[in-house]
């Protein structure tokens, strides 16, 4: 049965539609959802039923999502010692005189 996945942000009354997606086994059912930012989300499950069931939704789940730490100073300080290395060997091997064949 294809099942309708709605979400909102805390502060909004209007329900948005993230998937319609269709239940496996036992009705079971999921959906992959990165949101766009940081917030308080409620999100729910609705089937519209058909000529032998009513119509149902699921319960309200509160989800917290945070903004993603920004990129850590080791991180930084690793691609810079990278990209020193480089560019100490690319000098070392560029200066290097060439070996005399005089003997």
């Amino acid at each position: 049965m294809n099942v309708t996945i709605l979400y909102r942000l805390s502060d909004e009354e209007t329900w948005n539609t993230l998937a319609n997606v269709t239940t496996v086994d036992g009705g079971t059912h999921s959906c992959s959802w990165t949101p766009e930012k940081a917030g308080t989300y409620a999100v729910k499950s609705s089937w519209q039923g058909d000529n032998m069931t009513m119509p149902n939704q699921s319960e309200v789940l509160i989800v917290t999502v945070q903004e993603a730490p920004p990129p850590s100073l080791f991180l930084y300080s690793t691609v810079a010692l990278a990209i020193a290395i480089v560019v100490i060997t690319f000098y070392f091997l560029k200066t290097r005189k060439p070996k005399s064949n005089i003997k």
